[in-house]
């Protein structure tokens, strides 16, 4: 009976220090901080026929590695959203794409913030974190956010995915 307590105690033990070391990797995978726009400048593209317009972009910097973006959309149109797709990309040739479906409808009005990777904790960006994640030096990109698709709960659609292929063509040309 006792080797049987001991073997569970053991285990519990075990399960316990992987578990703790799981949230303090999950901790420091969520923490970021902000990338400050005279190192990455997010531009979002004019699109005045567009129904969605994308708000509040911040670029970030995972203190894990790596890196995202955090922004919101407004229904500026007047019929409810069922999805939407954003794009971003940059002059050194890299980007995104994100196809959000929402649970209900976006309605005219409306905002809507995106569910990324989960809760971040934004840190503040000390001049260690800057030498850390090389937040350093002359501006290294500018990024450009723009609506590519957005679907109607009526089933109609905004298409500009024309344009933002024609915009990855031209900052990729600059990335050379």
């Amino acid at each position: 009976m006792r080797r049987v307590a001991i073997c569970f105690g053991l285990i519990y033990m075990a399960l316990a220090g992987v578990a703790f070391g799981q949230t303090t990797q999950e901790q420091e995978r969520n923490r970021v901080v902000i990338i400050p726009p005279d190192v990455a400048l997010p531009v979002i593209a004019y699109q005045p026929g567009c129904p969605l317009q994308i708000e509040q972009v911040k670029l970030l910097s995972y203190l894990s590695g790596g890196g995202g973006q955090s922004y919101r959309v407004r229904n500026r149109g007047k019929k409810p959203i069922r999805s939407y797709t954003i794009g971003g990309w940059n002059t050194v040739g890299t980007g995104f794409e994100v196809q959000q479906p929402v649970k209900n409808t976006i309605l005219p009005g409306q905002i809507y913030v995106r569910e990324g990777r989960g809760e971040v904790e934004v840190v503040e960006l000390t001049e260690s974190l800057r030498e850390q994640l090389d937040l350093r030096g002359e501006m290294k990109t500018v990024y450009v956010f723009m609506v590519v698709r957005v679907e109607y709960a009526d089933g109609s659609v905004y298409n500009d995915e024309p344009v933002y292929k024609a915009l990855k063509t031209h900052l990729d040309s600059i990335a050379k």
